[in-house]
């Protein structure tokens, strides 16, 4: 392994560990001065110059590439040792060619080409299974003893969809019984009677595909744990490949009728066939199709259709907002909304079509400061007399409107800009937490709950979705702020808000009694909630600070720990219950790579590695682990740049946007 991470680091020195990112000759090192864990120490790399990254292969991770590699060409027997050509495949993007089999070019195929693509696909699923005589080759795939057995499985398997599945949930109230309905009228033919019938057959067909497509990698990804690669173990791969590719191309002929594309992003424009969508009851199997889709991807590190996938969504739910809903539908666009916040976070904007709606520039009218263009500071106004004697002439409108806030200091944010150079400082203020009602309290089993399951399934409350989802906007504005040169207006305040907010919110939920310092909680399931919510809560807050104030990740060192404490006391709590029926409990990748890629200590460093490698099955996540590698190895490096450069210029620059 050494021998390999030499040729990737042209420096004379050497590393190891996990990863490789721990230096071996340390007694040779030349000692540096530390940074100084302060504001005014750190300046970003600038968003003019992206830090170069190499993009390569930890050997470690070279059979997970293989898999995904093998998934993307629709080829589960082939072999290579040509790595070169694994990345031009999986990373098209990074070398300036378009990714295989997208979904934005299948969806302007007509529809008997992907008509035929699912066809030839099933038939060799069938073959790959056993012939069987009945003439509908779909037929012969549902009704073979294998199917049926994956059909079984899918109840253990669809876990996987949600980091908190518990008994009762949206698993089991809604997505295993839609499978077992759509296989049954499939099975009779009963889909193809109904008006619209295209569509909905469509749809049905494609959820059972999904289905057992996850339903077959789930087992295979199982057995290559225990054994490796064997006959048993590529069967299922083979077939989870059939299985996906012929979804996808059904899946295009699904959406086909219902989206316009604007040149590679698709736009709902069909308001006639949703409605009849809605009135046939299939809206619930439209999103379902919709997030298994991105599920599918994302078990197999493949992150090429999200954006296409998260856009239809998003039109399809801005469509239904003004129609009368079920709830089982409200919680499916939860779910997505939960989704597409994850997707957005580590996104590339679109800069060119990207819009400030609520402060409507006119960027040909506006112009910077010209006294210092990198600075905007603002400080709460004292009330001598009262706030109508004040002078406000120099007050932006939205500030003067805003009523002091009193018995707390006087309140400063300087937000620092890239592009030029200059100090930032920072007053903290005083804890103000109010108080905004009772914590909810629940029970196991779980039912009439006073919000929405899926906020459970997640372990984010809807207070906190909606304090992330402002951070990675108020992200996408800076990104925009500093890209365009434009004087930000009130983006100073909304800052200073957010940081506000972030720092007041507290658990709407009561998970635990506390005795003589120590959390009793009233289930596994109330512990898993917390855990979540802690790890996401503190994700956002280094999200924040590192991406939007740009700290120094010598600042942010406690909340790696304590994120890493709380991963780990998941990982425990999914051991311990893995032989119940009753709940099962996945780590959120999100918080595992954000936070780890600021573990500057090489103990915390080790502990990421030893979770990733346990946590994340065969495939899963591999890129991500592979740019954590990159990332520890510019922070021991001796590149000022590449030791203080955040998780964001690697996506940037290895163009993966919207991987996580």
């Amino acid at each position: 392994m050494d021998s390999d991470l030499d040729k990737i680091d042209s420096s004379e020195e050497k590393f190891i560990g996990p990863f490789g990112v721990f230096r071996l000759n340390k007694e040779d090192r030349v000692e540096r001065p530390a940074f100084v864990a302060a504001p005014s120490s750190f300046v970003a790399p600038s968003f003019e110059t992206i830090i170069p990254r190499e993009l390569w292969l930890h050997p470690r991770l070279q059979v997970d590439a293989l898999l995904t590699y093998r998934t993307m060409i629709g080829d589960a027997m082939v072999n290579t040792n040509d790595w070169e050509m694994v990345k031009r495949e999986i990373f098209a993007e990074y070398y300036g060619s378009t990714p295989r089999n997208r979904l934005v070019d299948r969806i302007m195929l007509s529809d008997s080409e992907n008509e035929a693509v699912t066809e030839s696909y099933l038939k060799k699923l069938v073959l790959e299974l056993g012939p069987q005589s009945t003439g509908d080759v779909f037929l012969d795939f549902l009704e073979h003893p294998k199917t049926r057995g994956w059909i079984q499985q899918f109840t253990r398997q669809c876990t996987s969809l949600m980091f908190v599945a518990y008994k009762g949930s949206i698993l089991d109230k809604l997505v295993v019984p839609t499978l077992l309905r759509d296989v049954g009228e499939l099975v009779v033919q009963k889909a193809r009677k109904s008006e619209h019938s295209n569509v909905i057959y469509l749809l049905k067909q494609t959820f059972v595909l999904q289905s057992l497509a996850i339903s077959t990698l789930g087992r295979y990804q199982a057995l290559f744990d225990i054994s490796g690669e064997h006959e048993s173990s590529m069967s299922l791969l083979r077939a989870f490949i059939f299985l996906r590719e012929a979804s996808l191309a059904n899946l295009s002929r699904a959406l086909s009728p219902l989206v316009t594309m604007k040149g590679e992003r698709p736009e709902v424009t069909n308001d006639e066939l949703l409605d009849a969508i809605l009135q046939n009851g299939m809206i619930d199997q439209l999103l379902m199709v919709i997030l298994m889709a991105i599920k599918q991807d994302e078990s197999m590190s493949i992150f090429h259709n999200y954006k296409f996938l998260h856009g239809v969504a998003g039109g399809i739910g801005k469509l239904l907002e003004t129609r009368e809903l079920e709830s089982s539908t409200k919680d499916l666009i939860l779910w997505l909304r939960y989704l597409n916040m994850l997707f957005k976070s580590t996104s590339i904007i679109d800069i060119e079509n990207y819009h400030l709606e609520e402060e409507k520039l006119d960027l040909k009218e506006v112009a910077l400061p010209t006294e210092d263009p990198t600075k905007i500071e603002i400080k709460q106004l004292v009330v001598e007399e009262s706030w109508e004697n004040l002078q406000l002439s120099n007050v932006p409108r939205k500030l003067a409107q805003r009523p002091p806030v009193e018995d707390k200091p006087p309140r400063k944010y300087v937000v620092q800009f890239t592009y030029g150079q200059q100090i930032e400082s920072e007053d903290d203020e005083d804890d103000d937490n109010e108080n905004e009602g009772e914590p909810i309290q629940f029970k196991f089993p779980i039912a009439d709950l006073p919000f929405s399951p899926i906020e459970l399934n997640f372990g984010i409350p809807r207070s906190l979705l909606e304090l992330m989802e402002r951070t990675v906007e108020l992200s996408d504005h800076r990104n925009y702020i500093l890209r365009k040169k434009v004087y930000p207006r009130n983006f100073p305040k909304q800052c200073c808000d957010l940081e506000e907010d972030l720092r007041n919110w507290k658990l709407p939920w009561v998970l635990y009694e506390q005795r003589d310092g120590v959390l009793y909680f009233y289930s596994p399931v109330h512990e898993s909630v917390y855990h979540l919510s802690v790890c996401f809560y503190y994700t956002t807050l280094m999200f924040f600070y590192r991406i939007i104030k740009e700290s120094h990740p010598n600042q942010l060192q406690s909340h790696v720990a304590s994120t890493l404490y709380h991963l780990e006391a998941l990982w425990n709590l999914k051991l311990r219950v893995r032989r119940t029926a009753d709940l099962r409990v996945n780590l959120p990748f999100w918080c595992f790579f954000l936070s780890g890629s600021d573990a500057l200590d090489e103990e915390l460093q080790t502990r990421y590695d030893i979770l990733g490698r346990t946590a994340f099955d065969a495939g899963d996540r591999w890129i991500g682990k592979q740019a954590l590698f990159e990332i520890w190895r510019g922070r021991n490096s001796n590149d000022d740049e590449l030791r203080v450069a955040s998780w964001l210029d690697l996506v940037k620059y290895w163009q993966i946007g919207g991987y996580m």
